[in-house]
């Protein structure tokens, strides 16, 4: 279904091209530079196996279709140019005069089963997982009539409170599992509240939000790594064995002297892998490192010995916990590493949807990148096994290699 069956008065459920994570476009933004001929092809998983209301697959065909009219506003792309310098200018002005393209999104619904692709160019198709997340999200609870509760904010304000009063430093990561657009900016909301903005308030913790279009709404500090895509797209195009020094040298290139972005993100082919294919040189550059899949308590000791292996102080570095986090998980992990490193808390279904109905365990993931229009399967491990996905041959050559290089890192 194309764009002409839109009803006349239906409104797009995403008000901006920027309600989405930072790091689509600060991986964006070298992918235009780095890898301009490069294509992608994501698939969508559905990890909770949600069957979804007949006719859904026809509502979000349309919501996809509306989102081909939006682009930067007169008050966006100046900001991007202020707030996030380091994406390019030449990038900004292609962004300018960028539409998402709704063709490049395959939808199909066999009774609840839900089926999505994406294929395009990877400069263009790299917006389409936080979107897509989101609008999966709102328009399943909307259609299951399933309403949030009445004490949701005052949830999440508790929630800020304990933060605050732990010193334990929050990043709001949740827009690809909001249960909506409006709960997220509620949400968000009651945070700055509570916690408190970093640098802002007497004893802020909150450092910022990922949705660009909120931490501009609300004066935030605009936050995030990068994602597994970044890892996984190098090693189909340098091979697995190259992949997390040659991703790391690429962000390190375009972002070394903007120290906020300069996280490195280690599961992809699991930790214990990441910590034997980078140098000490290489991680000098990098002031922080995530922690997103596996035991958080024995996955984060790993980092913690790796950094001090490579000759670091670890109380010089900070570690990222980002994995499907809930406040007292946070809080058992501050008290655990605060005295060891420096710790803070990237937390997204917790946050933007508790608020009474199951969270949907989906996610987008990219399955194959096109080089010189030859189609090479890519994928990510993490230190959860259940959570492997992409190409499955390139699953399986990705735990060989993990295999040998946990052997190693023993």
């Amino acid at each position: 279904m194309r764009v002409e069956s839109i009803g006349i008065n239906e409104q797009p459920k995403i008000p901006s091209l920027l309600w989405l994570d930072l790091y689509k476009l600060t991986m964006g933004n070298l992918v235009f530079q780095e890898y301009p001929e490069v294509g992608a092809k994501y698939e969508f998983i559905n990890r909770g196996k949600t069957l979804f209301p007949k006719g859904f697959g026809e509502k979000l065909r349309n919501q996809v279709d509306l989102m081909g009219n939006l682009r930067l506003t007169d008050r966006e792309e100046p900001y991007l140019r202020k707030t996030c310098p380091y994406l390019s200018p030449e990038y900004i002005d292609w962004l300018k005069d960028f539409r998402l393209n709704p063709k490049e999104v395959e939808i199909n619904q066999e009774e609840g089963d839900l089926s999505i692709n994406v294929e395009g160019p990877w400069k263009s198709s790299i917006f389409w997982e936080t979107h897509l997340m989101e609008l999966i999200c709102e328009l399943y609870y909307e259609e299951t009539g399933q309403q949030p509760d009445a004490d949701y904010i005052l949830r999440a304000k508790e929630k800020g409170r304990r933060f605050k009063e732990s010193g334990a430093k929050l990043l709001e990561f949740g827009t690809r599992r909001a249960y909506s657009t409006k709960v997220h900016r509620n949400v968000l909301e009651a945070l700055i509240q509570s916690a408190g903005v970093f640098g802002r308030d007497e004893g802020g913790v909150l450092l910022g939000t990922s949705n660009v279009a909120l931490a501009m709404e609300f004066g935030l500090n605009p936050s995030g790594t990068f994602a597994h895509e970044w890892v996984m797209a190098h090693a189909g195009m340098f091979g697995i064995e190259n992949a997390n020094r040659q991703a790391l040298e690429v962000w390190a290139k375009h972002y070394e002297h903007f120290p906020k972005l300069m996280t490195a993100l280690t599961d992809t082919y699991t930790t214990a892998a990441f910590l034997t294919d980078i140098t000490p040189q290489l991680a000098d550059k990098y002031r922080r490192y995530r922690q997103d899949s596996g035991n958080p308590f024995i996955e984060g000791e790993r980092l913690v010995a790796g950094i001090n292996r490579w000759g670091f102080e670890p109380k010089t570095k900070e570690i990222v916990f980002s994995d499907n986090l809930n406040t007292d998980r946070a809080l058992q992990l501050q008290e655990n590493f605060g005295p060891k490193i420096d710790p803070s808390f990237g937390i997204g279904t917790h946050l933007t949807n508790d608020v009474g109905v199951i969270p949907l365990n989906i996610v987008v993931k990219l399955h194959s990148i096109f080089i010189n229009g030859r189609e090479v399967g890519v994928a990510k491990l993490s230190d959860e096994p259940g959570k492997a996905s992409g190409d499955p041959t390139a699953v399986i050559a990705a735990r060989r290699y993990a295999d040998s290089r946990a052997t190693e890192y023993i």
